[in-house]
Parts: structure tokens; sequence; C-alpha cells
């Protein structure tokens, strides 16, 4: 039982380090967000991440890892994640001809924090 208990420890504490480690898309958002709403916008960020992280390692705790190392279904989500590369490196190449520096602010419609927090980690390759 304690080795259980440390296994799923060790596993969520790497799946989290894995999301503060790399700079990325999230980190960006954070610098972003917390110039326009202050301090607050790290922590929902980080909560939005969290809710991801969550979701993975209890579906590692309820056994789904040996599922997801299935050759088929590694293969799927390798294949799926290549195609989703592919076409945003796409959209990337076909929108060069258009691109401008702009010095006007960009006004979007802005997200709450905790959903920027969940988009940017699961469009993070």
């Amino acid at each position: 039982m304690l080795f259980t208990l440390f296994t799923i420890f060790a596993s969520s504490f790497v799946i989290a380090l894995s999301g503060a480690l790399m700079p990325g898309p999230l980190l960006t958002a954070t610098i972003s967000e917390s110039s326009r709403r202050g301090f607050w916008a790290g922590p929902l960020l980080i909560a939005g991440h969290a809710v991801l992280e969550l979701a993975l390692v209890i579906a590692l705790f309820l056994g789904l890892a040996p599922f997801f190392q299935m050759p088929a279904v590694f293969a799927a989500s390798a294949l799926a994640g290549a195609v989703i590369l592919i076409w945003m490196a796409a959209g990337m190449l076909r929108s060069l001809p258009t691109l401008r520096l702009s010095w006007e602010p960009h006004q979007s419609k802005m997200n709450h924090p905790v959903v920027s927090g969940i988009l940017m980690s699961v469009s993070n390759p």
C-alpha cells in the first residue's frame, strides 16, 4: 500500500513538474495575463493547468496506463499529434504573407485565466 501511494505521489510530482520546467505557452500566457490582471493571473492559470494534471493522475490511478501503452493507442495518439502539428505549421506558413508589425494593442476576447490555463496545457505539444 505504501509503495502504491509513493508511486502515485512520484508520478503526480513528475507530471506536474513537466509543466513547470519547460518554458512554453503557459509561461507566455502567465506573463501576458499578469500584466493585465495582476498577481492572481498566475495562480488562476496554474489552476487551469492543474485541472488537466489531476485528470491525468486520476487516469493513472484508475489503471489506464496499460491502455495508453498499447501499441495501437500509442500509434493513434502519435499520429493525431503529428497531424495537428503539421496543420499548425501549414497555418503559420499560410499566414506569412499577411503578417505585419503593429504597434497598436491587440484587442481580443480575453478568456478567464483558468480556461486559458486549460487551453494552453491542452494545445502544448
